[in-house]
């Protein structure tokens, strides 16, 4: 039995993985034929359009990280933030932050993070544990 069902899985696996190509257009039930499969063609008032893309630059190119000051913070310091702003020429849509020392702060407290309105990500904690020390640091994701 369980060389029978090794033998019919090699031939599934083989079959599966066979050099013959064959189309994943749907068949067409109307005429039995196979429709092709092709790009896309729009015909308009400006004529015939194969494979359109913009003729000038349409939003943005690039997107990348930028990693901003680390604040350290220790008990008695209040509320903390840190930021990382994108540079000229960018736009900041998003962030993220990093604790290090973590594991000193029993009670480390996040309280806020988002866009700070100067095309940058802030975040905001405070530490509630005497002898701890904490480093708070922001991350910004920008376009360009």
């Amino acid at each position: 039995m369980r060389t029978s069902f090794t033998f019919a899985l090699t031939v599934l696996i083989l079959g599966a993985c066979s050099d013959e190509q064959r189309p994943t257009a749907p068949v067409n039930t109307r005429s039995g034929m196979t429709a092709p499969s092709v790009d896309v063609v729009t015909t308009g008032q400006a004529g015939t359009i194969t494979n359109a893309k913009p003729v000038d630059q349409v939003g943005f190119t690039t997107v990348f990280t930028v990693q901003g000051s680390k604040v350290d913070i220790q008990l008695g310091d209040g509320r903390k933030t840190a930021t990382a702003t994108c540079p000229a020429g960018s736009q900041a849509v998003g962030g993220s932050y990093f604790i290090n020392n973590f594991l000193q702060a029993v009670s480390f407290t996040y309280t806020s993070s988002g866009l700070d309105g100067a095309n940058g990500w802030g975040v905001t904690g405070f530490v509630l544990d005497a002898g701890a020390l904490v480093t708070l640091g922001a991350i910004a994701t920008c376009i360009q």
